[in-house]
């Protein structure tokens, strides 16, 4: 049969977008069986498809599977017994084979999902792992995921997906001089990455262990048609997760589940492990493990009847035969001086009185043993390790405590320690991230041997060390907010242990405890949790706190505080802070060395800042305008000649924000983007600064009506947004609502629907029940309407603009209070209600006309919809003042052939005409201001 009549499609991926389908991994399973037909064959083949394959094996040359194994554990070094299960895996994934082959297979594998339940340090884990390293020839990738909670497997996910794009990586690098173009293109969109740009390697593993899509990117790179295995280890039905939903729909692949809950997850076949082997599997096993010092025993065969073998026999039940227990034991016999094995056997001080009791006392007697054994930098690890988690610790995590745990001087103090706990097989690590996990048996125990009074000073120290880890300079990099959001649970556990150490004092809290505290809050906020930031300074510096002493840091976190409370829509709460910070400043004298007076001084202008913002946030533009140009001219008289400093660059975002919203638009967009410029030139395009300044500049291009070039510059920076920053961010969303907002402009509704409904989900996560009269909210609700409005949906959208007016009037909105009503007007006149709209808009209009600060377009906008209802009711000499009134300000604003300015120029021609002038409406609108 010649080949080419049984090539497969090259395409594949049913529902990808057009054009952005990837190589069909059938065409790598077809290479595979078409081994038979000679090397040469396959060689043409895979030159053939060249430039269209990229999942897999690129050539011929890449013959031995897995592609890849990603397993980051290493399998036991000595299992023993299980055979039977082991035996009952194979038989169900491979039911036609004898044995697992050393070659490839051809066959593609129906899915099929076991589940090996059983309890804790039962070696559940271990076989599964047994079964992948001894079949890993007959699939083409292997993975293990850790599953314990949603978080875990989010990074699981991530650090997977990190192996794989660094595999592609690795491959191309050892046969290319440079990667093929469009490779990181092809990479990405086998990872479901369709959208997001990505101009290298660098930033396509940046991009794609984003943990908040991490595991959806994994399993949408499953192969649809190549043999894959996918360990689950560790799943617990009350995660809050299915593990079903998660999995691709394609039907193949073979899922191992380990789980200490038989019913925790549907399943083909349920493997149910006993907790303990057998006698005489568990003295072979031990046997093993204890090395050169059981080489005696190893010269019996079947009768285990010399006296080290009794001995071996005898602590094999002296610990109930449970694997964890022998694994405990053989490393602590491996590494001890004694050779005696009966000096390991101490008589227990407990009498245990039941099964449970006695399977208890076999752990802790086997804990006690290895614990026992370590120094007292390796047991304080353990301890300081089990107030933090059991699995993917980063080495970088515990480098923190180097200063700050006494014996932890540097590197080689801290390696120590960790060789010490991996030889006791205490710990294991990852081969390839390095990241430390503890048996959860062993985790639980290491928190038993802290004792009360040391527990809340290890906790302590535990927060010191991970916030010593983080980075708030403007410069950080991108891999040290990766770092940050990969330790988010880590993170967490800090919160816990810090908010409980505050909530014992009723004091004023001292400064290191008030270091800790604004750290942990701003790690928070600076991946967007503010409601998590605002819980924690409240906790350390609110009003039910005693104050401490003004003090550098008590100063920044009042400060903080203040500008996390006005992005939470309370600018009155904001205020406050700020002026609270402001005298605590102003009565210091905290601020010693030779540059104390200017520090302080820096301090000052920052709160100055954060008082216009505040004002601006009351639509108080022009006072808000003065108090930026102030503290920008003492920030400039500040700077060394050829600097420009973080500060100013801040200052000039928001005065270019204060001219955006007093319809000063064209100055507004030369601001932001030379704050751009400036961004990026200091630091990166990607940086947070650089990103807000573009996301600004997009903003005002979409009120110039200029909106390819805005959804263009929109989505580039949603996409940088969304691989630095996260999708949760503030910056994230506010991208994503303009993105929303441009799409009801150009009347793509249904797609503007979809992504406001983003925004509200994550907006209710961030504020809970506070969002829904938050000031972005109420933004967010007057775009649904305006969408609901277009789609002729005109009592939702009544509805929907009257809720908002009221909400902003009780907040003291009033500008964007009167734009609403106007909107009401829009929605009234729709539905022919003419008299209720010209009241409304009356209203409006009057209102508008009162206040010195509005954006002028809010007034244009209502005296159009005026224009539009007098025409409606066969006034069109009152519509065509208003209506020329409005095209000569839209030619002023946008120019005479904007989109929004023509449009009003027929509405001129409408009018005219409806006069009974049809000659002059052929002429009038021209003969406006061009």
């Amino acid at each position: 049969m010649a080949l080419t009549n049984i090539l497969p499609p090259l395409t594949s991926n049913v529902g990808a977008p057009p054009g952005k389908q990837q190589a069909a991994p059938a065409i790598h399973a077809f290479i595979g069986e078409a081994r038979a037909y000679g090397d040469a064959t396959i060689h043409n083949i895979a030159a053939q498809y060249n430039t269209t394959v990229n999942l897999g094996p690129d050539n011929a040359d890449d013959r031995s599977y897995p592609w890849l194994m990603d397993v980051r554990q290493q399998k036991a070094p000595c299992f023993t017994g299980r055979q039977e299960h082991l035996e009952s895996i194979r038989s169900i994934f491979w039911p036609n084979l004898a044995s697992a082959p050393s070659q490839p297979q051809p066959s593609r594998p129906d899915r099929k999902k076991i589940t090996i339940a059983g309890a804790s340090g039962a070696g559940k884990t271990a076989l599964a792992l047994e079964y992948a390293y001894g079949h890993s020839t007959q699939y083409y990738a292997v993975f293990l995921l850790k599953t314990r909670t949603a978080a875990e497997l989010a990074i699981s996910a991530s650090l997977s997906l990190r192996r794989i794009v660094e595999r592609h990586q690795k491959r191309w690098a050892e046969r290319w001089p440079s990667p093929p173009p469009g490779l990181c293109e092809r990479v990405a969109s086998e990872l479901g990455m369709f959208d997001d740009p990505v101009a290298d390697f660098e930033g396509l593993i940046k991009e794609a262990t984003n943990t908040q899509h991490s595991v959806e990117r994994f399993m949408a790179w499953l192969p649809s048609s190549l043999p894959w295995l996918l360990i689950l280890d560790g799943f617990d039905d009350s995660t809050g997760f299915d593990i079903d939903d998660l999995l691709p729909k394609t039907g193949v692949g073979h899922v191992v589940v380990t789980t200490q809950n038989p019913d925790a997850c549907a399943t083909d076949r349920l493997i149910a492990l006993p907790s303990s082997l057998g006698l005489n599997e568990g003295t072979v096993l031990l046997r093993d493990l204890a090395g050169e010092k059981a080489q005696c025993c190893r010269e019996e065969t079947g009768t285990y009847l010399t006296p080290r073998c009794q001995h071996i026999r005898d602590i094999v039940q002296s610990v109930g035969c449970l694997p964890i227990l022998l694994d405990l034991v053989g490393a602590y016999l491996r590494t001890a001086k004694v050779v005696k094995f009966e000096d390991y056997l101490e008589p227990s001080s407990s009498i245990a009185e039941s099964v449970e009791e006695v399977k208890n006392s076999y752990y802790v007697f086997t804990f006690e043993k290895a614990f026992e054994k370590l120094s007292p930098a390796a047991r304080e690890v353990m301890q300081l390790c089990s107030l933090i988690s059991n699995s993917d610790i980063p080495i970088q995590l515990l480098k923190g405590g180097i200063g700050v745990v006494d014996w932890m001087a540097d590197n080689i103090a801290l390696n120590a320690a960790l060789a010490e706990l991996h030889s006791l097989s205490l710990t294991s690590r990852d081969p390839k991230t390095s990241n430390l996990s503890i048996h959860s048996l062993l985790y639980g125990y290491a928190g038993t041997t802290i004792s009360d009074r040391e527990r809340s000073k290890m906790s302590r120290r535990v927060v010191e060390m991970v916030t010593a880890t983080f980075d708030f300079s403007e410069d950080r990099s991108a891999d040290e907010w990766m770092y940050e959001r990969l330790i988010q649970p880590h993170i967490s556990r800090c919160y816990d242990l810090l908010r409980s150490d505050i909530a014992l004092s009723n004091d004023s809290l001292d400064v290191q405890t008030l270091k800790l505290a604004h750290q942990l809050a701003r790690a928070y906020s600076q991946h967007g949790d503010l409601a998590t930031a605002a819980t924690l300074y409240e906790a350390a510096v609110g009003d039910s706190r005693p104050q401490a002493a003004s003090n550098p840091t008590l100063v920044d976190m009042v400060n903080t505080y203040g500008v996390i409370r006005r992005l939470q829509g309370e600018p009155d709460q904001a205020e406050k802070l700020h002026v609270r910070a402001k005298m605590l400043l102003e009565s210091t004298s905290s601020f010693v060395g030779p540059h104390a007076e200017d520090l302080k001084e820096s301090k000052l202008l920052e709160v100055q800042q954060h008082l216009a913002a505040v004002l601006l946030d009351r639509e108080q533009y022009r006072e808000a305008k003065e108090k930026f140009d102030e503290v920008l001219e003492r920030q400039l008289q500040r700077q060394k000649p050829g600097e420009t400093s973080v500060a100013s660059l801040k200052t000039r975002q928001q005065i270019g924000n204060v001219l955006q919203l007093m319809g000063r638009r064209t100055e507004a967009k030369e601001a932001f983007q030379a704050v751009r410029e400036a961004c990026e030139t200091k630091y990166s395009d990607h940086h947070p600064m650089t990103l807000e300044a573009a996301h600004a500049v997009a903003a005002v291009l979409a009120e110039m009506g200029e909106y390819d070039d805005s959804l263009r510059e929109l989505r580039v920076t949603l996409a940088k947004q969304e691989q630095y920053l996260g999708t949760s961010h503030y910056s994230t969303l506010d991208t994503l609502h303009s993105i929303s907002s441009l799409y009801e402009r150009q009347g793509l509704y249904d797609d503007a629907l979809e992504e406001t409904s983003k925004v509200v989900k994550t907006l209710e996560d961030i504020f809970g029940a506070a969002a829904r009269k938050h000031p972005w909210m109420l933004v967010v609700r007057s775009g649904i309407a305006d969408i609901q409005l277009r789609q002729g949906r005109y009592q939702d959208a009544l509805k929907g603009y009257r809720d908002v007016y009221e909400d902003f009037m009780a907040r003291g909105m009033t500008g964007n209070a009167w734009c609403t009503k106007t909107n009401v007007a829009r929605v009234l006149r729709d539905m022919g209600q003419y008299d209720a709209a010209l009241a409304e808009c009356d209203k409006a209009l009057g209102c508008l006309r009162q206040d010195p600060d509005v954006d002028p377009s809010f007034i244009t906008v209502a005296e159009f919809c005026k224009g539009t209802i007098l025409e409606l009711q066969e006034r069109p000499s009152e519509a065509l003042v208003l209506y020329e009134r409005v095209a000569l300000e839209e030619e002023d604003s946008y120019g005479a052939n904007h989109s929004e300015t023509l449009k009003t120029k027929c509405s001129v021609y409408g009018a005219t005409a409806k006069r009974g002038q049809p000659m002059d409406a052929l002429v009038r609108p021209t003969s406006l201001k061009i």
